[in-house]
């Protein structure tokens, strides 16, 4: 009989094999997409990816490089969710301000959840947390899925005990 020691032991090895065997697959989209001269969105979007997931949290993300995918990104594929994602990625490259105030320019309806979520993060980033749990409530309001607003009042709790 198998004991759940064994259990928890078995099924760890196997989701570590799992994300590695995913992390190959994005590494390998990354450097096909970089082989191509001129690469369409969803190779970007891969690249983008990619890089995600090889980052083991997301202080260690290259948010130069993500930046600079969404730049070239945009031109091609200029949805709000990108719009908003490389104004994140600039304010995790360059510093919160630098990407709240893309942000606050983005021509998108300020009902957003992903605008709210992304201006709750980077003001978290900022340390002006009281805004931070406003963006974060605003963002919860605004989502379409039950678990997505959860999560973002979680984030919002969080964000006003860190005073």
């Amino acid at each position: 009989m198998i004991d759940s020691y064994t259990i928890a032991l078995f099924t760890a090895i196997l989701l570590q094999a799992m994300l590695r065997a995913t992390i190959a697959v994005e590494h390998r989209i990354a450097v096909v997409c970089g082989s191509l001269r001129q690469p369409g969105p969803f190779q970007l979007q891969a690249a983008i990816a990619a890089l995600h997931a090889q980052a083991p949290s997301a202080e260690d993300t290259d948010w130069i490089q993500i930046t600079a995918l969404y730049t070239a990104l945009l031109p091609t594929w200029p949805s709000p969710s990108a719009r908003i994602a490389h104004a994140v990625a600039i304010g995790m490259a360059d510093g919160p301000d630098a990407g709240l105030a893309l942000l606050d320019h983005l021509a998108v309806d300020h009902g957003n959840a992903r605008l709210l979520a992304g201006r709750g993060h980077l003001l978290e980033r900022a340390g002006r947390f009281d805004e931070a749990t406003i963006a974060f409530e605003a963002a919860a309001g605004s989502a379409q899925h039950p678990r997505e607003a959860e999560r973002l009042r979680r984030r919002a709790r969080d964000a006003a005990t860190r005073h």
